[in-house]
Parts: structure tokens; sequence; C-alpha cells
């Protein structure tokens, strides 16, 4: 990229953020990119380049197909009201977990970072920033924050309300035609579009927006996640 574009010197968040998008596109070409791989072409870009390529990993879209028990977590001691079950959802800067609100009776999902990025400053400090946006932006298609902490390894986690049902990406994806079932997902759509006008009135710009950052709940509810490239 600096050879053929040698202005990106300058530059390096239309840098990292070209290289996520190549990421991206060979994921869907089902070329299956390395993170390893990446770093060794870009060895002066490392630092940057997790946040960026985690970020674009479908957090919530790559579903677990064995939903896999929730091991090793412990829970500071001011979180104890929250149990957690199972990891439901995983990705490059971590993973979804579903959890047990005692108090209230109530499944809820919490987002952790990846114990690998706890201690990378820049990192903690994107993820702790989408937790505060999230939290900030009330309507109902942005899932709602409840409360945020640290494990007891230090790993930096938000509890949000969880989602039942699947990705927009996987809902696409199953239909036999294109025109299968197009009022439904105009009527999708249509929430998206409502949602983000929301998030503009607010002056904030989503960056990841796809459809496997959109969550269509079992009785259609649309929620658009992943708001950690959001500025």
């Amino acid at each position: 990229y600096l050879r053929r574009f040698p202005e990106l010197n300058g530059d390096s968040e239309a840098l990292h953020s070209l290289i996520a998008e190549e990421f991206r596109l060979r994921r869907r070409l089902n070329q299956n990119p390395s993170w390893e791989e990446y770093r060794r072409r870009f060895p002066n870009q490392t630092l940057h380049l997790d946040s960026h390529v985690a970020a674009v990993s479908d957090t919530v879209a790559a579903r677990l197909p064995s939903r896999a028990p929730l091991s090793g977590v412990k829970l500071s001691a001011s979180s104890q009201r929250y149990k957690p079950q199972r990891i439901v959802a995983e990705g490059g800067m971590g993973y979804i977990a579903r959890i047990v609100d005692t108090e209230f009776d109530r499944p809820l999902a919490m987002k952790v970072l990846s114990p690998k990025l706890k201690d990378d400053p820049e990192l903690v400090q994107r993820f702790l920033r989408e937790a505060r946006l999230t939290g900030q932006l009330q309507h109902p298609g942005i899932p709602p924050v409840q409360d945020k902490g640290k494990l007891e390894d230090g790993s930096p986690f938000f509890i949000m309300k969880l989602i039942k049902g699947e990705s927009l990406a996987k809902l696409l994806r199953d239909r036999k035609s294109p025109v299968e079932r197009l009022g439904y997902f105009v009527g999708a759509f249509a929430s998206i579009c409502q949602t983000m006008a929301y998030a503009h009135s607010r002056g904030i710009i989503h960056r990841d927006l796809k459809p496997a950052n959109v969550m269509v709940g079992a009785f259609g509810e649309v929620q658009v996640m992943d708001w950690g490239l959001a500025k």
C-alpha cells in the first residue's frame, strides 16, 4: 500500500482502515486470512492493526456452533449479581456471554474484551468508549447498556440486552431468491434507517454498518450492534 500510495504515510487512520477492509473482503471470499499474515506484511503497524482487524471480525454474527460453556470466568465482588452461563458469540476483540441478572431473574448479554488485549491501553479505551457511546444512544434500535465493570483478571466488560434471533446477514443468505419475504426485509431496512437517523442526529456515525452487525429478534425487533468503530 505504501509503495503504491505513499501519501498514506501521513494518514495512519486511512491506512489502517484500508488494511481492515482488505481483511474483511478476503473473509467474504472465504480466503481465511490470518492476523499473523497481516502482522508479517505490516510489521510497523502491529500495535494498531489488532484493533482495526479485530473490529471487522463479525463479533456478533460469528455464532459458535456449540454453545460453549463459560468456565474460569470470575466477576469482581461488585458484580456478583450476574451469573455467567455460556459463550454465545466470539470474535477477534473478545466474546459475548449469556448471563443471568439474579436480582431480576432475567437473561442479559455480557460483552468481554479478550484477555489477550486487556493490557493494551488503546484497545481498552476503544472498548470502554463503545460501552459509553452505546449507553448514551437511547433508541429502540440500539441494545441498551445496563452495566460495566471488570472481571477478576482485569478484562473489561459491559452488559446489555440479550437479543434472541439471527443476524440480518444470515437471514439474507438463507433466502431462496432475492424477492423472498421482500416486505419483511424492507421493513427491517426501514428500522435500520430510523436507528441510523437517530444516531446521526446525535453526531455519531457507526462506520461499520453491515448485515452481520444487525440482529433481528424472534419477534421482528431490529437492533444495530457493534458500535466499536463509531465516531
